[in-house]
Order: structure tokens, then sequence, then C-alpha cells
């Protein structure tokens, strides 16, 4: 049983390699060489409009990790506390 599909999964491994595009890296670097991206320069305002959105959402992000935490931690001590 074992060689059966040992055989099985060789001829299928087979079948893919025959469907591959790219028989070598060379051929691989040759069509992705092509490709540019070309990307938009950004004005200091923009920029600035960028960082206040990301400084605006971590300090969001670390309020809501210390509730959580406080919670975490809170909640099950309160409940200990008031059930004797």
């Amino acid at each position: 049983m074992g060689m059966l599909a040992a055989n099985v999964s060789l001829k299928n491994n087979r079948k893919l390699l025959k469907k591959r595009t790219f028989r070598t890296k060379e051929d691989y670097l040759k069509t992705t060489s092509k490709t540019t991206v070309v990307f938009k320069k950004a004005t200091p305002e923009q920029m600035d409009a960028v960082k206040a959105t990301i400084r605006d959402n971590r300090r969001t992000e670390f309020l809501v990790s210390i509730i959580a935490a406080v919670a975490t931690i809170g909640v099950p001590l309160l409940i200990y506390w008031l059930l004797p």
C-alpha cells in the first residue's frame, strides 16, 4: 500500500512540474525585472497628517490595552474580595 501511494505522489509531482512556466531562476528574473514601481512623493503637510494619525492611533491602542489589563486583573480581584 505504501509504495502505491509513493508512486501516485511522484506521478502527480511530475504533472505539476510540467505546468510550471518558470523553469529556472533566470527565467523568473527576466520576467520580474521588467516591472517598475513609481511612488508618488508626499508633501510635508501630508506627512505631518499621516504622523498625527499614527500618533493618535497609537495613543488609543495604548489606552485600550491599559483598560483591558486593569479589567483583567481588577475584575477577578474584585470578585475574590466580594465573595467571602
